[in-house]
């Protein structure tokens, strides 16, 4: 996902690629085993990766100050902020400040914030003094528990052992769901929800994505 000065253009984007898990999370409830663990295993980790390629371009567009869907363009009152670059250098300041550039001055991707954590967002949003800030807010606070939960998931199926399974396992009880392995929780439908967990959860996804684009 690249960095644009249309928010139209990164939700539109962004939307398109969840549409594209959502299609993969309801073959689960249809899938063998096997296949549906597979299946949610790509998802948990794809999910989380998009959300903070998402969250990464949207922060660096700033830079751009970018049309959004309902019209005006996002203001900043931070100065000198002119090109992505400007804002990715403040985001290291305030949130891996102990991170040093090489030597022309860019960093290593995994030395990069951690995106998908919505306190990134924030910060550099209330930094950088954006217009829209109210709406992000608004955009993060709508109630859901994907962004911290999904990362716990996403935590079990990239190490699997019994701390990352003990984790994602005591999860189960916010949804009303019998405690069991992992892709299992992942699979069941939440108490009184017609769609798998997975699938709450991209369409938690996708009605952020739109909310922060507005």
């Amino acid at each position: 996902m690249r960095v644009s000065s249309s928010y139209k253009t990164l939700n539109r984007v962004a939307q398109a690629r969840i549409r594209r898990l959502r299609a993969l999370g309801l073959r689960v409830g249809t899938s063998t085993a096997p296949e549906a663990n597979r299946l949610l295993a790509y998802l948990a980790v794809e999910t989380l990766n998009h959300w903070a390629l998402f969250v990464r371009s949207y922060i660096l567009s700033l830079s751009l100050r970018p049309s959004r869907c309902a019209g005006g363009r996002v203001a900043l009152t931070y100065p000198g902020i002119s090109v992505p670059n400007d804002v990715l250098v403040l985001a290291m300041q305030l949130l891996r400040p102990t991170k040093r550039p090489s030597a022309n001055g860019t960093w290593a991707r995994r030395d990069e914030p951690a995106w998908h954590d919505t306190y990134s967002l924030l910060r550099c949003a209330t930094h950088l003094g954006t217009s829209n800030l109210v709406d992000i807010q608004a955009a993060l606070s709508i109630g859901t528990r994907v962004f911290t939960d999904l990362p716990v998931f996403r935590n079990f199926f990239g190490h699997r052992n019994e701390a990352s399974y003990r984790a994602a396992r005591s999860l189960a009880l916010h949804y009303a769901i019998p405690a069991g392995h992992p892709g299992e929780i992942l699979r069941a439908r939440p108490s009184g929800r017609p769609y798998p967990l997975i699938v709450d959860w991209l369409d938690d996804l996708g009605v952020v994505v739109e909310l922060l684009c507005q």
